[in-house]
């Protein structure tokens, strides 16, 4: 109570003490007038509004169309609008990066799942939920890769490795600020234990993205050129499921084997390594062979919606 009297007395003194002098300031030429009389002031006779049949437009440049779509032109150019491909463009890298920060954050979660049977000699599924978006970002980029090209699918691989990398820093950045102490506050413990739960295995799932997505669109496109254009499920299940592969093996290497080192603990053998990356490399098997559906579908909704057509093997760099 004293602190909250203080305070209260701190922001209320000024604000009287101001009051009179404020108030003489604004009223002065009133009490210096007082008792005159009020001079009587003609008032000019407005004109009669002339009505025409068409004004002319002012040109762009004069300020009589300032706030008009003109004006915004004469001011910063001729303003354009995304094509189809160039919208179609913005949508999948969008949701390329999406699909990315989303399996970064919801990694840090292990399911398990018992299947009513047996694939490739597993019957039960571990793995991170990440698994759940991140092989969204291969089927993406294989699009991306047909309809746009190389250049354009690596493009949006670095957008979303920097848009990645910046969220990991501005997690470590709100890890390191002090918590709030009130009851209504998540706490700090839960907090770390869900954003900072395993930054090597961020890291690793960083560098295995980044090399993984290079090697699936550079597969794409040598298999693109020897089909001529040809066997889309070659190259869209050939590229993921080899790319994946390559994902898996330095996922699992960074995070429990050269990881585990660097920190002082015991890492994975090289036999342990091949062990876990096998087991999170049938689920990922399993997806790419569905990707085929997916990419037949996406391609006839492509060109009948917004006329798309794959670039010919003889126009790729």
């Amino acid at each position: 109570m004293p602190r909250t009297r203080a305070l209260l007395l701190t922001i209320l003194l000024p604000i009287l003490f101001a009051s009179p002098v404020v108030g003489f300031r604004l009223y002065r030429p009133v009490l210096r007038n007082a008792g005159r009389p009020k001079a009587s002031v003609a008032r000019p006779t407005p004109a009669p509004l002339r009505l025409t049949a068409q004004q002319p437009r002012a040109p762009p440049d004069q300020k009589a169309v300032i706030g008009t779509e003109d004006a915004v032109e004469a001011r910063v150019g001729p303003q354009y609008e995304l094509s189809a491909q160039q919208g179609v463009y913005m949508w999948l890298s969008g949701l390329f990066v999406a699909c990315l920060l989303i399996a970064d954050i919801i990694g840090v979660k292990l399911f398990e799942v018992t299947l009513p049977f047996e694939v490739l000699g597993f019957k039960t599924v571990q793995h991170t939920c990440g698994m759940l978006t991140f092989p969204i970002t291969f089927i993406i980029g294989d699009m991306i890769n047909e309809y746009f090209g190389e250049k354009a699918a690596k493009r949006t691989v670095y957008m979303g490795f920097a848009m990645s990398s910046l969220t990991f820093i501005v997690i470590n950045v709100a890890q390191g600020l002090p918590s709030l102490n009130a009851p209504f506050n998540v706490s700090q413990s839960a907090f770390d234990q869900i954003f900072g739960s395993s930054k090597m295995l961020y890291v690793a799932s960083l560098i295995a993205f980044m090399v993984g997505n290079l090697a699936d669109i550079w597969l794409f496109t040598e298999l693109k050129k020897r089909t001529n254009g040809k066997a889309l499920w070659l190259r869209a299940t050939g590229s993921t499921v080899l790319s994946q592969m390559i994902d898996s093996l330095i996922v699992t290497y960074l995070a429990f084997g050269l990881g585990k080192t660097l920190t002082g603990q015991v890492g994975a053998s090289f036999s342990e390594v091949l062990q876990i990356a096998a087991t999170g490399y049938g689920l990922k098997f399993v997806l790419a062979l569905s990707v085929t559906p997916i990419m037949y579908l996406s391609r006839g909704f492509l060109h009948q919606r917004y006329g798309l057509e794959p670039i010919p093997p003889d126009e790729l760099d």
